[in-house]
């Protein structure tokens, strides 16, 4: 961390990046203030009080357990290639788990500190690192804002939601919660793939009775796949083949001699139309779909098309 300075583009709070040497240097704090290693501080604080037993720091542990999930990674052809864990990081994602241990972590936070009449946290810590204290650059409710180590936001359907998701290249883990409902779920994957974040925001919003497709990110993702397929002009005179991929439509136009590609990013998505764009000569050029029950038109530059399939 020598160097770091020199690599810093904004003075401390008014910008988020997220840094795991951060984390790492919060762990070698707590070593030197309480004397003893971050690992065994760590056990001895929060995972023996709440009974995580099979929850672990190093390789030797993860060993001897009988029932470790194979870490994948998947390559470019989506092929799931058996790896390692990278073992020897610590307080920056270090800690290997599991969702019946991790669902006693939630319940102490919910809990507002205390698992089985035992306070492992005291309730003002515990809000202090849910209040948001910088946005983050990437949304999904809307309003998020990273608190200590926590995302947080205030707009889940009225209610607070407290969330945090990350992944070390071969395992994968979500954890997020709604205090006033008392509700709160962990999902983990040993491999890198959907967003366990949605997934983790899809089922609570069923949990709290909502319907998760009003949400913006839900909404796009399936207009995207409503939208896939093979456009005709007039007579078929012009084809264009439309896919999706993440957000965005990758919109193809093949001739006997040329292919041109263009992305459309999405900009206003409602349930009967959606208005994605391009740029072309700099100008923001719209391509908008109006959805008509199974019939999808595609108004764009001097064209009107017809979806086929």
């Amino acid at each position: 961390m020598r160097d770091a300075a020199d690599w810093a583009v904004a003075r401390p709070g008014e910008r988020f990046f997220y840094l795991n040497e951060g984390y790492v240097i919060l762990g070698l704090i707590i070593r030197r203030v309480s004397g003893m290693p971050y690992e065994d501080f760590v056990r001895e604080r929060i995972l023996k009080p709440l009974g995580m037993d099979r929850t672990y720091f190093s390789a030797d542990e993860v060993l001897r357990d009988p029932e470790v999930a194979t870490p994948y990674i998947i390559d470019r052809e989506g092929r799931h290639v058996p790896s390692k864990f990278p073992f020897g990081i610590t307080s920056d994602g270090g800690l290997l788990s599991n969702v019946v241990d991790m669902s006693r972590y939630v319940t102490m936070l919910i809990n507002r500190g205390e698992f089985n009449g035992v306070e492992i946290l005291s309730r003002e810590l515990i809000e202090t690192a849910e209040r948001g204290y910088i946005d983050v650059p990437w949304r999904i409710i809307g309003d998020e804002k990273y608190g200590y180590g926590l995302i947080v936001s205030q707009g889940f359907y009225g209610r607070k939601l407290v969330e945090h998701s990350g992944n070390v290249g071969v395992y994968t883990a979500d954890m997020a919660y709604v205090p006033s409902d008392k509700v709160g779920i962990i999902i983990m994957a040993n491999a890198e793939g959907y967003s366990l974040s949605k997934m983790g925001i899809y089922v609570l919003s069923r949990l709290l009775g909502h319907d998760p497709s009003e949400l913006m990110p839900f909404m796009i993702e399936n207009m995207v796949k409503r939208l896939e397929g093979t456009y005709e002009a007039y007579h078929g005179t012009v084809k264009v083949s439309i896919r999706g991929q993440g957000d965005y439509l990758i919109m193809r136009s093949t001739t006997k001699y040329t292919e041109e590609v263009t992305i459309l990013v999405p900009d206003e998505v409602r349930r009967d139309y959606a208005r994605f764009y391009t740029l072309m000569n700099g100008a923001k050029v719209p391509a908008e779909f109006l959805i008509e029950g199974d019939r999808v038109i595609l108004i764009y530059e001097r064209f009107k098309f017809i979806k086929r399939e």
